[in-house]
């Protein structure tokens, strides 16, 4: 259910509607904030019901922040027929090798990520290094091949679509900077999708 379909059946103030998308666990945006998430909804057809969308905010003291989930950057990059290959860079003995997927042996020495996004205009490549990512935090810790291969593929479809992913960011992207803030956004994230329920629809008059 989309933001859209929820306003054409009836009217949510905005704490009803915090209280759909927000977890009740974590700092609570304000209205206006409420509202500005909203409108960013609508304008990147952006379902924050099926995990596209998160709105956080880290305290009660700072501004929110709207951060996108990976699913929504390959499925409207899907939809505009783009094609991909990501993976992860490692040293391997003595060569660096770009590695489909995340798998790496145990003697592999992880350094970065790696994508290549196929567009009808040509392909988009790009190399993201492990460090300026990696907080060896939560997932961080136990799946780093995982998330740098995530980042460089975020980083690789927005290039390809800035017109459709300009200025937005996943949480995988955003870690390293909140992580001076004491909140551990891949986990936040993680903790509020499990909190968020599906709206259920209205019974039919009679």
């Amino acid at each position: 259910m989309s933001l859209q379909k929820i306003d054409s059946k009836q009217t949510f103030d905005m704490d009803a509607l915090r209280k759909l998308i927000v977890s009740q666990n974590t700092n609570q945006p304000t209205d206006s904030e409420m509202f500005v998430f909203k409108r960013l909804c609508e304008d990147l057809g952006a379902n924050p019901f099926l995990k596209d969308i998160h709105v956080v905010k880290y305290s009660s003291k700072s501004p929110a922040s709207f951060i996108t989930g990976k699913d929504f950057y390959t499925k409207v990059a899907r939809a505009q027929g783009a094609t991909w290959e990501a993976g992860v860079i490692v040293k391997r003995d003595g060569e660096v090798v770009n590695q489909v997927g995340a798998f790496m042996l145990d003697t592999d020495e992880l350094v970065g990520g790696w994508a290549d996004v196929h567009t009808k205009d040509g392909t988009i490549p790009t190399t993201v290094p492990l460090k300026d990512y990696n907080t060896g935090k939560s997932v961080w810790a136990s799946m780093p091949g995982t998330m740098i291969r995530k980042v460089a593929l975020v980083g690789a479809l927005r290039e390809a679509y800035p017109d459709r992913f300009s200025n937005t960011y996943t949480a995988e992207e955003m870690a390293q900077a909140t992580q001076f803030s004491g909140i551990d956004l891949v986990q936040t994230i993680d903790q509020m999708d499990k909190a968020i329920v599906e709206p259920q629809p209205e019974p039919d008059s009679e």
